[in-house]
């Protein structure tokens, strides 16, 4: 959470990180929610699609009780459990949802996944490394130590720091910049949401913004072409988001 700040200054920062254009979208979709619903209630199959467009806006991979479960709140009682499951499995004999186990995707998604894989595995061992080792200060853990030399001596368009929760994979960004900088490299920072946005503000650099504005904003694209590009929280992109960063990493010359 953004932490010390009056609510006026939570919503400047709220709307800087939606591009003027998308207000349109965003006050049509404000309308819808405040717009009655018609007297014969929303359909079964249209609760099931929103469900889907929902549960796979930030993720690739769902369970089918959890999109069950949001066509049941989008259908506001107007729905039942059974004529769900039926249209659930319509969707599956249409091939629009595939299944393994409890788990769902979609062939959007599948596609979208495979073809940023592909580009990274393309991209493996293609480029100089990303940058100069610099001596750490004492405080930095083994595990912190090498993956600040990992990522620096990464020769691939994209490479990847994973850790749990708490490990100081945000602590160590400082350290990885640092080591950019001095090769002549340099840097834009941004983050899957306007908190975590808000972490890279107060931690790393004033310098930061939502990956969805980066996606979206070509004037933004311009000043970050063959740029370093970190993704904070990059746990929390969509197979679909993740994508779309890698075809504009592809013709901005960026990493990632």
């Amino acid at each position: 959470k953004i932490k010390g700040l009056s609510r006026e200054d939570l919503v400047r920062e709220w709307k800087a990180a939606i591009a003027p254009k998308d207000w349109v979208a965003v006050e049509r979709v404000r309308a819808g929610a405040a717009a009655p619903l018609p007297k014969e209630g929303i359909r079964q199959d249209k609760a099931l699609k929103d469900a889907v467009d929902h549960c796979f806006e930030r993720k690739s991979v769902v369970r089918d009780t959890q999109v069950l479960q949001a066509a049941l709140k989008i259908g506001r009682g107007k729905v039942d459990l059974d004529g769900l499951k039926k249209e659930l499995e319509y969707l599956e004999y249409k091939r629009d949802l595939l299944r393994d186990g409890r788990e769902v995707t979609t062939p959007e998604t599948l596609r979208a996944e495979r073809q940023y894989v592909e580009w990274a595995v393309m991209g493996r061992s293609q480029h100089p490394k990303l940058g100069r080792v610099l001596p750490l200060q004492s405080y930095f853990s083994k595990d912190q130590a090498k993956a600040v030399r990992t990522v620096l001596n990464s020769k691939d368009a994209v490479t990847g720091i994973i850790g749990d929760a708490g490990a100081g994979k945000t602590t160590i960004m400082p350290e990885i910049i640092r080591g950019i900088v001095a090769a002549g490299g340099s840097v834009h920072t941004c983050a899957p949401s306007a908190s975590a946005k808000a972490v890279l503000h107060d931690k790393v650099t004033p310098k930061a913004d939502t990956l969805q504005r980066l996606l979206i904003d070509p004037k933004l694209q311009d000043e970050v072409k063959g740029k370093v590009i970190i993704v904070d929280e990059a746990g929390f992109i969509s197979s679909k988001q993740m994508r779309d960063l890698c075809q504009l990493v592809e013709r901005n010359d960026n990493r990632v």
